[in-house]
């Protein structure tokens, strides 16, 4: 798929839970980048495409250009604990907060 094919979508960081899948079967494709150093990514995307979600499969290095292309209009950020008023997520959470806050993306934090 081509690039300037894609209208702005959202971007999936973490590991949903059940309800947080239900979430995500409104909107209609989402981008799922690979989370390194577990390439969680593909397991997530399998996951959606299961409930009728189309997941674009990205690099994680290619994050910096859909947010720089404007391509990404949201973050939704699944993490797995909340402590002393901080997210604790899966690793590169920082990469992508921090890229969102550059890009005035706006974070949905979902458990």
């Amino acid at each position: 798929m081509r690039l300037e094919k894609l209208n702005s979508l959202s971007l999936l960081w973490g590991i949903p839970s059940k309800e947080g899948l239900k979430k995500i079967k409104k909107t209609n494709s989402v981008f799922i980048p690979e989370m390194r150093p577990y390439i969680l990514g593909l397991k997530v995307a399998e996951g959606l495409n299961k409930e009728g979600v189309k997941p674009i499969y990205v690099t994680d290095n290619m994050l910096g250009l859909l947010f720089y292309k404007q391509k990404i209009k949201e973050v939704l950020f699944f993490y797995k604990q909340r402590q002393n008023g901080h997210f604790l997520g899966i690793c590169g959470s920082l990469y992508v907060c921090l890229l969102s806050h550059l890009h005035q993306v706006p974070i949905k934090a979902l458990k």
